[in-house]
């Protein structure tokens, strides 16, 4: 299977479906929200669609994919750029987000339309690397109630990994 054309189709596949949802959404929150879970749902509909057996998360202490021939978890991360040039990018994962895989890293970027250009525009950097529960820092807000880990895009760097949508040039370029 050929990683870059598969998530090239999937991204394909979440823009069509959320282009005319997130004009009417207000908050950024619910925008990543809703396009973390459409990666979900189409990469799952879609690695199945081409013979390649997936389920997808049943809960939070599941994997997001589950490849079941090859026995093999996958998680999908999702964090929105306000800027096209994606630079220093957090992913934020739970307390079930540190498990051993692979890992996919989602930047998007949401261009709304205006006046002058109506067009809308979501573009992506996705990476892939493998990441371990020592990758991930938690995030400490003074609120012993509060947990959440943090993933950058400075990590991602300085581990093996393959860039599958966009590009590097210093920067993360969404496209």
């Amino acid at each position: 299977m050929n990683d870059r054309i598969a998530w090239q189709a999937i991204c394909q596949e979440v823009t069509k479906t959320a282009l005319p949802i997130l004009p009417h959404l207000r908050s950024n929150k619910l925008k990543s929200e809703v396009i973390s879970n459409l990666f979900e749902s189409k990469s799952e509909k879609y690695f199945n669609s081409i013979g390649i057996p997936v389920r997808a998360c049943l809960s939070d202490r599941d994997p997001d994919l589950y490849f079941i021939k090859e026995n093999k978890p996958l998680e999908i991360k999702v964090t929105r750029s306000p800027l096209p040039i994606m630079n220093s990018l957090k992913w934020m994962g739970g307390k079930y987000s540190k498990r051993n895989s692979d890992h996919i890293f989602i930047a998007w970027h949401y261009t709304e339309p205006t006046i002058i250009d109506p067009t809308n525009t979501i573009t992506y950097m996705i990476a892939k690397t493998y990441v371990t529960e020592d990758d991930w820092v938690v995030l400490d807000n003074g609120n012993e109630n509060y947990y959440a880990t943090v993933f950058t895009s400075d990590n991602l760097l300085k581990k093996h990994h393959e860039i599958i949508v966009g590009e590097y040039n210093g920067a993360f370029i969404s496209r």
